[in-house]
């Protein structure tokens, strides 16, 4: 068996966990497939701790299955994930700008998107930290001066230790990367052990209030194993004694909050303070409001699937744009593949492939040029604008099926 069960809450122990949304069980939607064959399927329930709030997934599949020899997702294909992370780098500086430079290490590193908008950003020194073969440096291939140095391995409290890194990191990155985190403990452990004293530790996770406001269920699937509020991450973090002393919220991703932690002492900005009690204040430690969000999904869902049988019922070529995990899971869950010509996507590591599941084709952005799709849906929604402005000379329409299914 290569998942396991959850029993206890993975940030505060407690065994008093509440389901409140059971998703049809599904297969990994981020192991793309070389042929039309059927693909494992794994149980996708999402639990609500009554003691520190978290929602986390019922099981844990083995993540030497779902990132070690493959990972199709490049962070470097968005331009509008690019200009998030210079963005990033620049505004970094205020805090550390040492004329030596900064060292900073980015964890899950995927294609070095981020580190290279950091290289761009000047005055720092940056390494990476990444498990996937798929992006497993060769330096007998890069040069010298374009290679930035990555450790090939899962982020733990040992990984680092033939650096010399140890206590000297000034910052430590992990961005939409503590949702795929099982142990969350030892993964702080590692944080502690190799950051700085006055380093940062920046953090971005897609914010749960976003998830259950605008009805992004499709961002429920097996790589997410925790759907994060401040409060239980505050109560994470303190227990590493490596307070979280400042919060941002981000539009990236649907809707994304950016912590900044530190084992010194910086002064606590009010804004924790502030959306901790919004939390509260709307609702977010009850399993009621959970509930009514899972109530809301099964009307998405019909509203969608009632939109994609009129369009192909009347004769007309739907196609996709954005073979992305969330895409994929959205396809599965309602079965609405049939619906589906193709996906596009601009990765090409993707391209030639079959979603799994529902069996989808995936091809290049030409595509668009030879099919001339009536419609469009945007699976990758979170990226709407970027892909409207890159397609609208195809003359289509689009679906953009979150947070209600929409006709443009």
């Amino acid at each position: 068996m290569n998942y396991k069960r959850i029993t206890n809450c993975r940030i505060c122990g407690s065994k008093d966990l509440v389901p409140y949304i059971e998703l049809p069980d599904s297969p990994l939607c981020n192991k793309l497939q070389d042929d039309k064959s059927d693909s494992e399927l794994y149980e996708l329930k999402v639990l609500f701790c009554n003691n520190c709030y978290l929602s986390q997934l019922s099981i844990v599949v083995d993540p030497e299955v779902l990132y070690k020899e493959s990972y199709p997702y490049h962070s470097s294909v968005s331009n509008t994930f690019k200009k998030h992370c210079f963005d990033m780098a620049m505004s970094l500086k205020k805090y550390k700008n040492k004329t030596d430079g900064n060292i900073i290490l980015d964890i899950a590193s995927n294609d070095n998107c981020l580190l290279k908008e950091f290289r761009n950003a000047g005055d720092y020194i940056v390494y990476g930290v990444e498990p996937s073969n798929s992006f497993k440096p060769d330096y007998s291939t890069d040069s010298y001066k374009d290679a930035i140095p990555v450790i090939h391995s899962f982020w733990s409290e040992t990984c680092l230790d033939h650096t010399g890194l140890r206590n000297k990191i000034d910052f430590i990155t992990a961005l939409n990367v503590l949702a795929h985190v099982d142990d969350l403990d030892e993964f702080m452990r590692g944080i502690v052990k190799y950051i700085s004293e006055d380093g940062i530790f920046v953090v971005e996770v897609p914010y749960l209030p976003n998830l259950i406001n605008n009805n992004e269920f499709d961002t429920i699937y097996h790589e997410h194993l925790s759907y994060f509020l401040l409060k239980p991450l505050k109560e994470l973090f303190l227990n590493h004694r490596i307070p979280i002393f400042k919060v941002e919220k981000y539009p990236i991703h649907g809707g994304s909050i950016r912590i900044y932690a530190s084992k010194s002492y910086y002064e606590q900005d009010g804004s924790v303070s502030e959306m901790i009690f919004n939390e509260e204040s709307n609702g977010f430690y009850s399993i009621e409001k959970y509930k009514e969000f899972a109530n809301r999904t099964l009307r998405v869902a019909a509203d969608l699937q009632i939109i994609m049988n009129f369009i192909k019922s009347n004769n007309k070529k739907i196609m996709a744009y954005g073979a992305s995990a969330k895409g994929i899971s959205i396809i599965n869950y309602l079965g609405i593949g049939k619906y589906i010509h193709s996906i596009v996507d601009d990765t090409p590591a993707k391209q030639g492939k079959i979603t799994p599941g529902e069996k989808i084709q995936i091809v290049g952005f030409e595509y668009f040029e030879k099919e001339k799709p009536d419609y469009i849906i945007l699976l990758a929604w979170n990226f709407a604008e970027e892909m409207m402005a890159k397609t609208k000379h195809i003359g289509s329409r689009y679906i953009v099926p979150i947070p209600v299914p929409t006709i443009i």
